[in-house]
């Protein structure tokens, strides 16, 4: 019986998103405030890269999660992309894991700080 507690326990964490951290959430399907949640977190990551430390120096993109979210930006930018893809980009901050939509609140921030 412990056996089997020990095995579901692990299912469970893995069919969670336990085993990579990853989520399968769409992006546009989180509230207003989980987008702004996602925006900070995503950006604490990116930020604390080498590569991409000189992206957070612009005052615009500090500040800028509120504004991109309210405005519809990240849902246009991140259609089709999982909140766990935000997130795999922000910790890896590399061009990889980050092209092809999971960059996309990089993108929100960076289009809209260009227009401001």
């Amino acid at each position: 019986m412990r056996l089997h507690a020990i095995s579901l326990s692990l299912v469970l964490a893995v069919g969670c998103g336990g085993g990579s951290g990853s989520s399968e959430v769409l992006v546009t399907d989180l509230s207003t405030s989980s987008q702004i949640d996602l925006c900070e977190t995503f950006l604490d990551d990116f930020c604390s890269h080498p590569d991409t430390a000189s992206f957070c120096d612009d005052p615009c993109v500090n500040d800028g999660c509120q504004p991109v979210v309210e405005n519809g930006d990240v849902d246009e930018q991140c259609a089709g992309v999982f909140d766990g893809e935000v997130l795999d980009c922000g910790a890896d901050g590399g061009e990889a894991a980050c092209e092809g939509g999971p960059g996309c609140i990089a993108d929100a921030l960076a289009t809209a700080c260009a227009g401001a």
